[in-house]
């Protein structure tokens, strides 16, 4: 049997090593992660190409983006 196997689609962040977080300046605390979002994983190449699929697809609009780019 033949098992397809699917590129790696995210990685961890490299800022917060995947965990969506950072320290503050103060080490009062910490805050989201500028890089991922607070998500702590980043796509990948492959990744990236499947979210704009998708998006393209199903019309799925970011944050920051007018109707006017699909």
């Amino acid at each position: 049997m033949v098992r397809m196997r699917l590129p790696e689609l995210e990685t961890k962040c490299w800022m917060c090593w995947g965990s969506g977080k950072i320290a503050s300046e103060d080490h009062g605390g910490g805050m989201e992660c500028p890089e991922c979002g607070g998500v702590g994983w980043l796509p990948t190449a492959d990744g990236r190409r499947l979210l704009d699929f998708v998006q393209r697809h199903l019309g799925i609009v970011e944050e920051g983006e007018d109707n006017e780019t699909l």
